[in-house]
């Protein structure tokens, strides 16, 4: 009997023993369920919003099916929250879910009023939520920028004259004032098909400005400055694959003309000649205002290769062109989705702050970002001055959204702008001038680009978020006027957001208090 219990009793603790390391064994990600959370907000340099603008505190999981905890206004100088009517609030919000059920917490900029209360606005902090005994919670720009490189130039290009308001233009582009060779003698040229018995003459203007050797054998492209001359080349050769494009021509990024272009494979002489004819048949080119002439012999009905005929006997000239040339580096198209966004709500601005722009009806003035008032006073040069905007863009390798300040649509593949017309206050054209004509060594304003959302339209003053800025004073009137440097000048990153630093992008170190 007694042998019996002391069975009883080892197989009893056995059990208990083997229950408790089961349990011992869990897995530690197991959390206790909560009831409420509690949110503890400690902004890093986050700015306050400009007028009609508000923050929006949101938790969300990929369903895009956000839940808002609330609107609030912050204000720097003060580092103090407030609501809508601009009451004090604490930094304290309490939920009444448990808020690692969400897989993020986002902060959105709204406009106010909100007409849409229910959709979250573009994101400009967020972090993944998770135990915060193991993670401390970040909120930061949700795509990282960090090394994102870019330059500008200083230059007016659209206005056709590159030697004139070299300091009224800013581009985000490196520019060269490059020369080309080209071939524009064989405007107004003739062709003629002849044989022993016959010949036979066909106006042909076309200005021949180049080819594309990148393709074998390489696809010839002609120019013309008049349509009509265009409709006098289709009729007198066959193409065989013909692609026409109104732009500037197709072997540098820009040059000053505006060209009608024509690319094609092949074209085809079309006439007809008796088969006793079939090795004397000749295509001639008569240049403009020339006596010569190119005999190339060409079998009747063959495909003809052109440009071994336009340059044949045309006179080589020389052009000095505008070139632009990309010089920005791990920048993303921000039209462009990436991994975790269903979509990106910002965009990129342009801006100069110049002591040439007065701060008045004309002009705006510089929204302030977050940072010590004495890394403001000497980067931007100076704070107080007018600012004015060289446009927004998505995309470092495209264009502006818009070209409203430049003399003409005839504008470079870059971001940027030339401020010669439809000015502030109908400032004409050379209105404006980053530079002191009666001292042209002197270096004075900042070009910085922001990183604004798609529901502020303020055209006047910046969203105050510096991504980039130059890293020292715009370049002198002397030397945006030397056509024989490459303009290269640089921009310094600020996406940075180290804790405790004066400067850089805003952050928000959020505390979970699970109850």
């Amino acid at each position: 009997m007694c042998r019996r219990y002391n069975r009883l009793l080892f197989l009893g603790l056995s059990a208990v023993f083997i229950i408790m390391m089961w349990g011992c064994s869990q897995p530690d990600d197991i959390i206790t369920p909560a009831s409420t959370t509690k949110l503890i907000l400690r902004p890093e340099r986050l700015p306050t919003l400009p007028d009609g603008m508000i923050y929006e505190l949101w938790v969300k999981n990929d369903d895009n099916k956000p839940i808002s905890l609330g609107k609030f206004n912050w204000n720097s100088e003060l580092y103090q929250f407030h609501d809508s009517a601009g009451n004090k609030m604490d930094s304290l919000w309490t939920v009444n879910f448990d808020a690692l059920k969400y897989k993020w917490i986002c902060l959105s900029v709204e406009t106010y009023p909100d007409l849409e209360p229910d959709s979250m606005g573009p994101v400009m902090l967020q972090d993944t939520i998770a135990d915060p005994e193991k993670k401390p919670i970040k909120m930061l720009y949700p795509i990282d920028l960090w090394l994102g490189q870019a330059g500008y130039a200083v230059t007016t290009p659209t206005d056709g004259n590159s030697y004139v308001a070299n300091g009224s233009g800013v581009w985000f582009a490196l520019y060269i004032f490059d020369t080309t060779r080209s071939y524009f003698d064989t405007t107004g040229a003739f062709t003629g098909l002849y044989n022993s018995k016959n010949f036979q003459k066909r106006l042909l203007k076309l200005d021949t400005i180049g080819w594309d050797s990148t393709i074998e054998p390489p696809i010839p492209l002609l120019d013309t400055l008049e349509k009509d001359s265009l409709s006098h080349a289709l009729d007198t050769v066959g193409l065989t694959n013909v692609r026409i494009t109104i732009d500037s021509n197709f072997v540098i990024l820009l040059d000053t003309f505006v060209h009608t272009s024509v690319v094609f494979d092949y074209a085809t002489i079309p006439i007809n000649v008796g088969s006793e004819d079939i090795y004397d048949t000749v295509l001639m080119v008569i240049p403009s205002g020339k006596e010569e002439s190119t005999e190339v012999i060409i079998p009747p009905f063959a495909d003809y290769h052109l440009p071994d005929v336009y340059y044949g006997r045309s006179n080589e000239k020389t052009q000095k062109l505008d070139n632009f040339l990309l010089n920005a580096e791990e920048l993303p198209d921000l039209a462009k989705a990436g991994p975790g966004q269903s979509d990106i709500k910002w965009h990129y601005k342009g801006w100069v702050i110049s002591p040439y722009l007065k701060p008045d009806s004309s002009f705006g003035k510089l929204t302030k970002p977050s940072w010590s008032s004495i890394v403001i006073e000497n980067l931007l040069s100076p704070p107080s001055a007018g600012v004015i905007s060289t446009g927004s863009f998505k995309d470092f390798e495209g264009p502006d959204d818009s070209n409203p300040y430049s003399m003409n649509k005839r504008v470079p593949a870059f971001p940027g702008e030339d401020f010669l017309v439809h000015l502030p206050q109908g400032i004409g054209p050379d209105g404006i001038t980053f530079g002191n004509p009666s001292d042209p060594s002197e270096r004075s304003g900042t070009v910085f680009v922001t990183l604004e959302p798609d529901n502020y339209n303020n055209s006047t003053t910046n969203f105050p978020l510096i991504l980039m800025m130059s890293e020292e004073r715009m370049p002198s009137l002397r030397t945006v006027s030397d056509k024989t440097l490459i303009q290269d000048f640089r921009l310094a990153n600020w996406f940075r957001a180290v804790d405790g630093d004066m400067s850089g992008f805003p952050a928000i170190h959020v505390k979970l208090i699970r109850e």
